[in-house]
């Protein structure tokens, strides 16, 4: 048996590979609602037949902060709220007409890597952020900084159990944004501003906010003036050290690597640079203009670092790099 419930492992099985009846599936859905082993382990058994999903956990480029029920455009209402907070002159008819034309708005909705968008066009010093912390959040506030979050809006609103069902069956999808006014350790409750509750505050427990939020990977963004952002910068690059590769990709990040001090050295000689055995910005000189054969072990290295981590992250976000031939 699967965790404590009662379900035959047959019939677990018959669930994973798609062969259960509705009545089957339901069972196994129901039972995994109550067992958190049970639910745990369908997680697991479904990563192993998705490997690139699995890799790509957590970061749901691919998803729409779109679903607030107002033509998919609740990221823009978070912007122009933000907006205003910072004192900021716009419209949203403006916004709308920013984001559609710049491609950052689609039909359905705003993609995560997207939100924010408008902010940085006003200004603003925008900074994104998976897998954040609740002591992030409040790190945040304290700071001075507007924070927008991509959210499970069904979790906030929507009924608990149903909820539970839809992340088992379908997983933990985010499609909506709201921005974070404030979290009342003290009564264990947040208050939020959501579009789709209209222009009131919205208070909701902390609980159902951290189930809502986790559906995005805890995606957070922060949104402050560039002045602001100065004295409170904390670089975040995405945790990549689950990410394994095989030697193929070993041997294209070396291409990589060395394709890429080609462009910077390219670029640096077209803007009048010239190869120097010291740097010297005002002659434009620079010991780096070399093929990238005769450079040193550790310029090498840093940009192997680079095409590394490229690669990492492209798999993190569910691309699979097949070679042809």
């Amino acid at each position: 048996m699967k965790g404590k419930s009662n379900i035959s492992d047959e019939l677990v099985a018959s669930f994973l590979d798609g062969m259960t009846d509705a009545a089957g599936t339901m069972t196994v859905l129901n039972a995994a609602m109550e067992d958190a082993e049970l639910r745990d382990y369908i997680d697991f058994a479904k990563s192993l037949d998705e490997p690139s999903l699995a890799n790509a956990h957590g970061l749901p480029l691919r998803y729409m902060a779109a679903d607030d029920g107002q033509d998919c455009r609740c990221v823009l209402r978070c912007e122009l709220y933000i907006l205003r907070n910072q004192g900021i002159s716009a419209s949203y008819e403006e916004l709308l007409e920013l984001a559609l034309g710049k491609g950052w708005l689609l039909d359905a909705g705003t993609p995560l890597h997207n939100m924010g968008r408008t902010l940085e066009f006003k200004g603003l010093s925008v900074a994104r952020r998976y897998f954040a912390s609740a002591d992030d959040l409040r790190e945040a506030l304290a700071d001075g900084m507007d924070v927008m979050l991509a959210i499970d809006e069904g979790e906030i609103t929507g009924d608990l159990k149903e909820e539970a069902r839809e992340d088992i069956e379908i997983g933990e999808i985010p499609d909506h944004a709201v921005v974070l006014m404030m979290i009342d350790d003290e009564s264990g409750e947040v208050l939020l501003y959501d579009p789709a509750q209209g222009e009131l505050p919205v208070s909701v427990s902390m609980n159902r906010f951290l189930d809502a939020w986790h559906d995005s990977s805890n995606f957070m963004i922060t949104v402050t003036t560039k002045e602001n952002r100065a004295n409170h910068y904390h670089p975040a690059p995405i945790n990549l050290k689950d990410v394994d590769i095989n030697q193929d990709l070993v041997s294209l990040r070396e291409a990589i690597a060395e394709n890429a001090h080609e462009v910077w050295a390219a670029g640096r000689m077209a803007e009048g640079w010239t190869y120097g055995p010291q740097r010297d910005d005002a002659q434009k000189q620079h010991p780096d203009l070399l093929p990238y054969s005769d450079l040193p072990e550790s310029e090498k290295q840093y940009d192997r670092d680079t095409a590394m981590n490229t690669i990492k992250l492209l798999m993190k976000l569910g691309y699979e790099l097949v070679k042809k031939g």
